[in-house]
């Protein structure tokens, strides 16, 4: 654990092994909010798989905080979802979790999905 002031930061060791994304994450935890920061990286072709673990992933985190920010790189363009069903099912999947997707627009105009 680190600590600055008033709040401590403190590495999450997962349970889960995911295939599909690499992952790292933390709790920053003061006396009034405990906020977990995650930050994932997902390669490859968009698969139901990587919709599986991220449900397990997102099931498992956001009992255990006050508020979660997900960042990273998700390879995934989210401004096409109209015409690709994985893509739908990730961004409902992130939705059913209460998380807003606060990117609007891509950073680059190339990618897998």
């Amino acid at each position: 654990s680190y600590t600055k002031n008033c709040y401590v930061l403190t590495p999450i060791n997962f349970q889960l092994s995911f295939k599909t994304f690499e992952i790292t994450a933390a709790v920053v935890k003061s006396e009034a909010v405990k906020i977990i920061l995650v930050v994932l990286y997902r390669t490859g072709p968009l698969s139901s798989l990587f919709i599986q673990e991220l449900d397990l992933l997102l099931a498992d985190l956001v009992g255990r905080c006050d508020y979660l920010l997900l960042s990273g790189d998700l390879n995934i363009h989210f401004n096409r979802s109209h015409s690709n069903n994985l893509v739908n099912q990730s961004l409902e999947t992130f939705l059913s979790y209460g998380l807003k997707k606060l990117v609007n627009s891509p950073h680059t105009s190339v990618g897998v999905n």
